[in-house]
């Protein structure tokens, strides 16, 4: 089941000591609401942010739909900085908010 939430490439790696990107984050997350049989049919427009160009299309949906959701949110900078490595607050705080949905 770990594997299938984490699915997010077309590689096969699973990388358990890898550390997690804000996108790879966004898209475990929808995955388990899918399974959890929540509706992640809802998305927001992201292509203001500055760096939306730059999100992987594998994750494309997922973090449409954190955005809609209020789960993750853009940075100061005008960025969703879907690339970047997401500290132990951010996780901390998108479990949160996650589960507070």
């Amino acid at each position: 089941m770990i594997m299938e939430l984490s699915k997010d490439t077309t590689t096969t790696k699973f990388g358990p000591m890898d550390c997690i990107t804000r996108e790879q984050m966004s898209v475990i997350l929808m995955n388990y609401a899918k399974y959890k049989n929540i509706n992640t049919t809802q998305s927001r427009d992201i292509s203001s942010f500055t760096d939306s160009s730059q999100i992987s299309d594998w994750a494309l949906e997922a973090m449409q739909w954190v955005y809609q959701e209020g789960i993750i949110s853009g940075k100061a900078n005008n960025t969703l900085d879907a690339k970047a490595k997401a500290s132990r607050a951010e996780a901390a705080m998108v479990l949160k908010r996650f589960m507070e949905e």
